[in-house]
């Protein structure tokens, strides 16, 4: 988590100065050229790094563990997909529902009433794939 957290502050920086560049009619080929090289950079230096932290993981897993842990992140990434489109009043399959939007379900006037709970889906359910991780 901790890499993670380092590459997006470098990803954020990295992108923020390629925005700034291609914002500005003055920049050149070459500033913005050198520019993108450090995105794709900063990109595959973060790929190495999480290639080398799965390989230590990997080796105080057994295969049984690492085989499990492969569909535990499979499961967290489709969690989280479907509460971010929930967030933005998206269905399933990611089209806007009707009536709903990032408000939908708060108070009038309250706008720091919380909106409705997230219902875990079936896909929360923890499978015999969690168990010995």
């Amino acid at each position: 988590m901790q890499a993670r957290r380092e590459h997006a502050a470098d990803r954020r920086a990295s992108m923020a100065r390629l925005r700034a560049l291609l914002a500005d009619q003055t920049s050149s080929d070459q500033e913005i050229d050198k520019a993108l090289r450090e995105v794709r950079a900063d990109e595959e230096e973060f790929r190495r790094r999480e290639g080398q932290l799965r390989s230590a993981l990997d080796e105080d897993l057994s295969g049984r563990q690492q085989a499990r842990l492969v569909f535990f992140e499979e499961r967290l990434h489709r969690v989280m997909q479907r509460r971010l489109r929930e967030a933005a009043g998206r269905g399933p399959e990611g089209r806007p529902e009707r009536g709903r939007g990032p408000d939908a379900g708060r108070r009038p006037g309250r706008p720091d009433a919380p909106g409705p709970g997230i219902e875990p889906g079936p896909e929360d359910e923890p499978g015999p794939e969690d168990n010995d991780l």
